[in-house]
C-alpha cells in the first residue's frame, strides 16, 4: 500500500485465501489506516507458464477522510509509475476526477517507456466486452502511450491491458 505520504506498508503476510480449492478464488485482508488523502494498493506478479512469461499488475486507488480535497496533492503521485514491469498510469485522479462525462486518461508504461498502440479496455461494471475489438469500450494508446475513456454513467470502471510479444520467451 502507498500512502498520501509517499510511504509504504507491505500487506502481503496479513493475506488471506478465500479459495476452497487451489487457484480459485482470491485473497482478502483488512488494511487500516489512520492517513488522510488518496492510497493506492498494488500487486505485481512476473512468471514463467511453461515457456510463456506472463507479467500481471494490478492497482486499487481508495480515499480515507472526509474531505476528498485532501487528494490534491497526492495526485502528483498517482501519475508517476510505480515501476511494473507493464503499467497503466493514471493521467487524472481515479477517484476525485472520475464521473460520468468526465475523461479518464491513463498512460501504458513497458518496461518505464510508453507503448503506442496499445489495446486498453475500460470495462464498467456489468458490461461486457464485445468480440474483436469493442468501439465502445477500448481505445488504443497514442504515440505517448496515452488513452482516453469518458463514461456515460456513474459506475466502477475496470481498466485493463494486455501486451504479447511473441518474439520474446521467458
Amino acid at each position: 500500500v502507498r500512502m498520501p505520504c509517499g510511504c509504504t506498508s507491505d500487506i502481503k503476510t496479513t493475506l488471506i485465501p478465500t479459495a476452497s480449492e487451489a487457484r480459485q478464488g482470491y485473497w482478502t485482508t483488512r488494511y487500516t489506516t489512520t492517513k488522510p488523502g488518496l492510497h493506492v494498493v498494488s500487486h505485481e506478479l512476473d512468471t514463467l507458464h511453461g515457456r510463456i512469461r506472463a507479467i500481471k499488475s494490478a492497482k486499487a486507488y481508495f480515499v480515507v477522510g472526509p474531505d476528498a480535497a485532501a487528494t490534491k496533492g497526492p495526485l502528483s503521485r498517482c501519475n508517476v509509475p510505480l515501476r511494473h514491469p507493464l503499467e497503466l498510469v493514471p493521467l487524472t485522479n481515479p477517484v476525485t476526477e472520475s464521473g460520468p462525462n468526465k475523461p479518464i486518461r491513463v498512460r501504458v508504461v513497458f518496461e518505464e517507456k510508453p507503448l503506442a498502440n496499445a489495446r486498453v479496455a475500460f470495462i464498467p461494471r456489468g458490461q461486457q466486452l464485445a468480440e474483436d475489438f469493442d468501439e465502445q469500450f477500448e481505445r488504443r494508446t497514442d504515440d505517448k502511450g496515452v488513452a482516453e475513456f469518458s463514461p456515460t454513467e456513474a459506475n466502477l470502471i475496470l481498466v485493463v491491458v494486455h501486451h504479447q510479444e511473441p518474439g520474446r520467451s521467458g
